[in-house]
């Protein structure tokens, strides 16, 4: 049986087939959310939520079901109760809904339903909801109002009624979510207002009660009113709004100093992503700037506000005083110079290579004649880092700039001011010019380095031994650190005639002075020899010193990682070493790496043993640098197994180590703490790791995982015993902390440079007095954040904040501005503003002459004035002369204005007697329409349709010309005249119809009377029916039926006559008498009747042996052939006999077994004999049963998913037996009823 339905414009079912529709949608507006409607839910009772008696504060739907009582969404019953656990059937569910809504539920269309005409109490939510795209119907045609509504189908409908929407539909935790609802519920799940049945499972074809039902729309109308997000480009706006695809957002506080007039010309065009709640732009998560301006006019965009993320994507462009929270970037649009004034960036500045949209606007300069790159110039900027992807790129700063990061491809960067670190990347040929000062600069890549800058690298660290720098004559670098095995001559490929700018020289461990001397001065250079260590004489030159490189039987790690990277194209196989590492199957094979500098072969070779290898690792030409690592070839098959279960353990035990603090000495460790070296906690790393890699290892020996138990454990041991407490004693900021708080509480008073602008009755600082404290708290709190600061430093800084706090108390001191009143400027606006204007009129012609008037230019002089004294009112310079002027000058516009005013000349239309005659003619009631009063009962008035249209229309002419502000007065009077008449006319042309009417009183009692009538028993010839009971023949009983209905259709036929109607009563008490007369006493007795019941014989089982044993001996008692002629008496004894005989028998129980019981859609009960239904067939004829097998009889009931109960009467005997079957979510359950007749094995 397939369940198919609609829900939210989507087919969907147990089998459901595809449906491409797309449904209508309306989205809910926030005011439809909270709109309160009068529904009432499940009963009409209006129940106050705070009576309902089985609500209570403990319950998680307590304030839910208030809120919507309250709103009057939902009720109570009418016996004071909720009844928050009952379920909810999907017509319910409809009205809450349309409730919540607002939806009108009146002007609808019809969904067409079968079972929902537009009599059902729920039609109009129903239909609304149709209608608006949010529920559907089943492919039947039918809607089902009365059944349980599921936790999908509430998925569904809140969803698409709130228009609520999942950010990522596969972000759920549920296991069980129909893909039909997924994204639905990941809606409801992602906005909190589910988290399902459980952690893993939604339950989504559970039923929904009313208290969950309550919760769910509450919780979903919050989410619907939360913020969101909306992305749009700028083309107009106010200073207080911008509209936005149709819908008007106004700014926020946070925002409108982004949203100015001032920035209209550099907001042209710009892309915004911003956050909007409740119709109010809150923040700007994203900011493209893409309109362009001039060398001569950039374009500048001025804020304070915080902004995510900003864009700038065209040229000329100068951005001021921004907060930027994210990245702010330069895209490759950008060849100009563009100004950062003021601005800070917690993220990246990033001059990029990519393209954001195309420019607004590009200045003709540069369409003509491209630039190589952008000029970033930072103006009092603060920024953390700067990313370089783009070639040529100039940086100009007057503040420091903490990093700047040079990508990959790179080749031409110009750095003017200070920088602390520069990170090269590029692996191109990379120059970097300008006017820098560096704290460190680190190539990192295999690159080619020009430093053409004027000032000094403090650092230089070349981490790749086969990079290249040239060094400039313009820079001096402080240190130069290059990697162990190089030189510096090696890496500076100008070292030679530039050594003197390079103060010290670090190679791996080693440092070296070169360059200058201890005393300044340049080394002499000459022909003779430098030994000694005496210098320059003899015309040579003092050699840099070479360091001495280690061993390369020292670098055994390094080479056996060599081997492993060697071997990562898979080149060699089937060979494993001890350690894990996978090398050749071949008899010889040479790999070339290079350790140190120092050239390293690896010969493996294959020795006479089949499957053992020597893997030898030398340096070339040094004898003693050889190490040799034996390796066993990996036999195919062999099935020993290694067990890592302890080593397993084992790694689970060093990683629950929880590591302390790592330290060079503990001195910055407290006293309280523990701490190791990095060494300490990396050689602790380093053996989880090597474990780890044996764990991971398929071809580890057991040996080698013995080992590495063994190894591990060594290594928790000796960390455990490296830790040791720190020595570092804690800083109190207690006090400080307090000191900081109390200093932020003082509240700051005006800043003036004199108090001139300040009222005697306000306090006042200088900026610098201000400045003086706001910097002390600043002071104060990089203490309070500086982990590093001792006991003494907190302590100065609790002083030096109160003396600040003194400071500022001691240099507030009263204004000199004396306070200007304007009392009476503003009581004399409100009097002008609380005259009425008068109407406005050239030369009164067009005024009542009831009415005044002025000019227009009376009126603009009047209302001039009122608005110059607002000026005034809001000048908060204006001097007390101003204002007393500005009270003398509009009292006379006050003046002007009443003197101004004139009566009119218009004489007034009087419409009260038309207004009275058209109001009398509504109130007369128009009788009957006929076309000669035929139709029309004698009893009524008729008129043609022409005489009534005369009427009506006479009346539309009246209300016309009442309407009609132009009309004369003789016009007026002509309208009440032609009214009367019409009256008086319609009130002649009205009589009375010749209809005579038809009363069916008598024929509807008859009808009555003949219902009333009990039919007796049906009958051939009385011989099945006693003698107590009446009987008639099958004709004689449809004849008295068929007379009813055929006076039932004379009742309902509105054109019978009432000879008709008198003749159908006639013949009805004819058919009552007849049926009263056909009907006559049975002959069959009571004993006929129960000598039938007795059983011949019981060879088909029926009974239980014993009860049969007892009745054959009872009945063999009794009289079985007994006739009228023997007497009632003997009769009625036998009667008597043969019952107790029966009531002897018992039915020998049928059993019963239950299969698929744990399908949800059907379920097969086997009995081990035939039993008969309910109206008394076999069972095997019942549809859905099939005969199984010869042993038994099986009957099938299929049901669809929806159903969890199923109920068949069967026939055992004479006893009929109720089988009930109950689906619980996992299996059938079987109960009969009487127990004892069917039973299980």
């Amino acid at each position: 049986m397939t369940n198919n339905y609609i829900l939210g414009g989507v087919r969907m079912g147990k089998k459901s087939k595809k449906h491409n529709q797309k449904a209508k949608f309306i989205k809910a507006t926030s005011a439809a959310v909270v709109a309160a409607s009068a529904v009432v839910v499940a009963a009409p009772a209006a129940t106050e939520a705070s009576t309902l008696k089985d609500i209570n504060s403990s319950q998680y739907f307590y304030e839910d079901v208030l809120n919507l009582n309250a709103r009057g969404i939902i009720g109570g019953f009418p016996d004071g109760t909720f009844k928050p656990g009952e379920i909810l059937t999907r017509g319910q569910a409809a009205k809450i809904i349309a409730g919540v809504l607002n939806l009108d539920t009146t002007n609808v269309v019809n969904p067409n339903f079968k079972d929902i005409p537009k009599t059902h109490p729920f039609y109009g939510s129903i239909a609304a909801l149709k209608q608006a795209g949010i529920i559907g119907g089943y492919e039947d045609g039918t809607f089902r109002q009365d059944q349980p509504i599921q936790r999908n189908h509430v998925a569904k409908i809140l969803t698409l009624a709130l228009n609520l929407k999942a950010n990522n539909v596969n972000s759920l935790p549920f296991t069980d979510v129909n893909p039909m609802y997924k994204s639905a519920i990941a809606a409801l799940y992602e906005n909190n207002i589910t988290t399902g049945k459980t952690a893993t499972k939604f339950d989504g074809t559970a039923n929904v009660t009313r208290g969950q039902m309550a919760s769910f729309i509450v919780r979903a109308e919050k989410a619907a009113t939360q913020e969101q997000t909306i992305t749009f480009n700028v083309n107009d706006y106010t200073n207080t709004a911008i509209t936005v695809d149709g819908n008007t957002y106004s700014f926020d506080s946070a925002v409108k100093s982004i949203f100015t007039e001032a920035n209209k010309v550099a907001l042209a065009g710009a892309s915004v992503t911003a956050v909007v709640k409740d119709g109010v732009i809150k923040y700007v998560n994203r900011l493209v700037l893409n309109n362009a301006g001039t060398e001569e006019s950039p374009v500048v965009f001025e804020t304070n506000a915080s902004i995510g993320s900003l864009v700038i994507n065209a040229n000329y462009v100068t951005v001021k005083n921004a907060h930027v929270t994210e990245n702010a970037t330069i895209t490759s649009n950008v060849n100009s110079e563009v100004v950062l004034d003021g601005v800070t960036v917690a993220g990246e500045v990033v001059v990029d290579n990519s393209i954001v949209g195309a420019l607004a606007s590009i200045d003709s300069k540069f369409a003509q004649d491209e630039l190589k790159g952008p000029k970033l110039k930072l103006v009092n900027a603060i920024v953390q880092s700067l990313n370089v992807k783009r070639d040529n790129t100039s940086i100009e700063s007057n503040t420091t700039i903490p990093q700047i990061t040079i990508a990959a491809t790179v080749e031409v960067v110009n750095v003017d001011g200070t920088v602390t670190k520069i990170t090269v990347e590029s692996t191109a040929k990379l120059e970097i010019t300008g006017n820098a000062t560096i704290e460190e600069l680190i190539l990192t890549t295999l690159a080619e380095l020009a430093l053409n800058i004027a000032g000094q690298i403090e650092s230089l660290v070349v981490e790749n031994p086969e990079a290249t720098v040239t060094v400039g004559t313009g820079v001096k670098v402080n240190e130069l650190t290059v990697p162990e095995g190089s030189t510096a001559a090696s890496i500076i490929d100008n070292y030679s005639s530039i050594a003197s700018q390079i103060t010290k020289v670090v190679i791996g461990d080693s440092t070296t002075g070169t360059g200058e001397t201890a005393t300044g001065q340049t080394p002499s250079t000459g022909g003779g020899s430098s030994s000694g260590g005496s210098g320059g004489s003899g015309g040579g030159t003092t050699p840099t010193p070479t360091p001495t490189p280690t061993p390369v039987t020292t670098h055994v790690a390094t080479a056996k990682a060599a081997v492993e990277t060697a071997n990562t194209a898979n080149k060699y196989k089937n060979l494993v070493l001890v350690n894990g590492i996978t090398l050749l199957n071949a008899l010889t094979a040479e790999i070339k790496v290079n350790v140190n500098n120092i050239a390293v072969t690896i010969e493996v070779a294959k020795t006479t043993t089949a499957d053992t290898f020597t893997v030898t690792l030398k340096a070339t030409g040094e004898a003693d640098a050889t190490i040799t690592v034996t390796a066993t070839e990996k036999v195919d098959g062999d099935q020993t197994t290694v067990t890592k279960a302890a080593l397993n353990t084992k790694v689970t035990d060093a990683k629950a180590v929880t590591p302390v603090a790592v330290s060079l000495d503990g001195s910055d460790v407290l006293t309280t703490e523990q701490w190791t070296t990095q060494a300490e906690l990396d050689a602790f790393t380093g053996a989880i790791a090597a474990a780890e890699v044996v764990v991971a290892d398929t071809n580890a020996t057991q040996g080698a995982v013995d080992q590495a138990v063994t190894d591990l454990q060594a290594a928790i041991d000796a960390y455990a015993l490296a830790q040791e407490a720190g020595t570092k004693v804690a800083v109190t900021k207690a006090a400080l902390d307090t000191k900081v708080t109390d200093a932020k509480a003082v509240t700051p008073v005006a800043v003036s440079l004199d108090g001139s602008d300040v009222l005697t009755t306000e306090q006042w600082t200088t900026q610098a007095e201000l400045d003086a404290f706001t910097g002390a708290i600043a002071a104060a709190e990089v203490v309070v954040a500086d982990t590093n600061a001792t006991q003494g430093a907190v302590d100065q800084a609790v002083t030096d904040l109160q003396a600040a706090i003194d400071a500022y108390a001691l240099a507030q001191e009263a204004g000199t501005k004396v306070a200007v009143t304007k009392a009476a400027l503003n009581t004399k606006v409100t009097d002008a503003k609380a005259v009425t204007p008068v109407a406005v009129s050239l030369d009164g012609s067009d005024v009542l002459t009831t009415e005044q008037w002025t000019t227009q230019a009376e009126l603009d002089a009047f209302t001039g004035a009122i608005a110059a004294a607002e000026v005034v009112v809001a000048d908060t310079n204006a001097t007390q002369g101003a204002v007393d002027q500005a009270v003398t000058d509009l009292q006379a516009a006050i003046d002007a204005y009443a003197l101004a005013q004139e009566a009119g000349t218009k004489v007034a239309v009087t419409k009260a007697a038309l207004d009275t005659k058209v109001t009398d003619a509504k109130a007369v009631t128009p009788v009957a329409v006929s076309l000669d009063g035929s139709d029309v009962l004698t009893t009524e008035q008729w008129t043609t349709q022409a005489e009534l249209d005369a009427f009506t229309g006479a009346i539309a002419a009246a209300e016309v010309v009442v309407a009609d502000t132009n009309a004369t007065q003789g016009a007026v009077d002509q309208a009440v005249t032609d009214l009367q008449a019409a009256i008086d006319a319609y009130a002649l042309a009205q009589e009375a119809g010749t209809k005579v009417a038809v009363t069916k009183a008598a024929l509807d009692t008859k009808v009555t009377d003949a219902k009333a009538v009990t039919p007796v028993a049906v009958s051939l010839d009385g011989s099945d029916v006693l003698t107590t009971e009446q009987w008639t023949t099958q004709a004689e009983l449809d004849a008295f039926t068929g007379a009813i209905a055929a006076a039932e259709v004379v009742v309902a036929d509105t054109n019978a006559t009432q000879g008709a109607v008198d003749q159908a009563v006639t013949d009805l008490q004819a058919a009552i008498d007849a049926y009263a007369l056909a009907q006559e006493a049975g002959t069959k007795t009571a004993y006929d009747a129960i000598v039938t019941k007795v059983p011949a014989n019981n060879t088909d089982g029926k009974y239980t042996a014993a009860s049969w044993a007892l009745f054959e001996a009872a009945i063999a008692e009794v009289n079985l052939t007994l006739t009228a002629a023997d007497g009632q008496a003997a009769l009625d004894a036998e009667v008597i006999k043969i019952q107790d005989a029966l009531d002897l028998l018992e039915l020998e129980p049928i059993t019963y077994t239950v299969g698929n019981e744990v399908s949800a859609d059907e379920i097969v009960l086997t009995f081990s004999k035939a039993v008969a239904t309910s109206d008394g067939t076999d069972i095997t004829n019942q549809v859905g049963g099939t005969v199984a097998t010869t042993d038994g009889y099986e009957l099938t009931i299929t049901v669809d998913a929806d159903t969890t109960e199923v109920t068949y009467t069967l026939t055992i005997g004479s006893i009929k037996v109720d089988v009930t079957m109950n689906w619980d979510g996992a299996a059938w359950t079987v109960t009969t009823d009487p127990v004892g007749v069917l039973v299980t094995p």
